[in-house]
């Protein structure tokens, strides 16, 4: 297996870590997923092949989602939903959210107003390395 020169260096620096931004916020939540044979392919490609494929990568689209809460009920629960009903997450509301691409958490932040839209502040994030990574699997 041939180890990739950027991935000794971020190993070195950390790698893994988040980076604060602004209000460095606990990122418990976020643990990427360790990297698929398909990322692990595209790190053994010589830069040749990386450089020609990146053009067409960087326009691939890719689902970004803002996590307010999660929750597993049992379908029982789930067939008395009604109009009007609330139901209780166990995530308290002074916690940032979790940022999903491709429904892998890559970032917290806290919800902000956009004129008259939402918008995500990012508090912190994967580094660069653990975000490609995470998209693979």
């Amino acid at each position: 297996m041939t180890v990739d020169h950027a991935e000794t260096e971020a190993a070195r620096a950390g790698a893994g870590q988040l980076t604060p931004v602004a209000e460095p916020q606990p990122a418990s939540s976020l643990n990427p997923p360790p990297p698929s044979s398909a990322s692990r392919a595209a790190a053994d490609a010589g830069p040749r092949e990386r450089s020609a494929d990146l053009p067409r990568i960087l326009k691939i689209r890719l689902p970004v989602i803002v996590q307010l809460a999660r929750r597993t009920l049992p379908i029982a629960r789930i067939r008395r939903f009604s109009l009007g009903m609330i139901i209780e997450f166990d995530r308290p509301v002074g916690e940032p959210l979790t940022l999903l691409v491709n429904n892998r958490p890559i970032a917290e932040g806290w919800a902000v107003k956009v004129g008259e839209n939402f918008g995500l502040r990012i508090t912190s994030i994967l580094d660069k390395l653990q975000r490609i990574r995470s998209f693979g699997s």
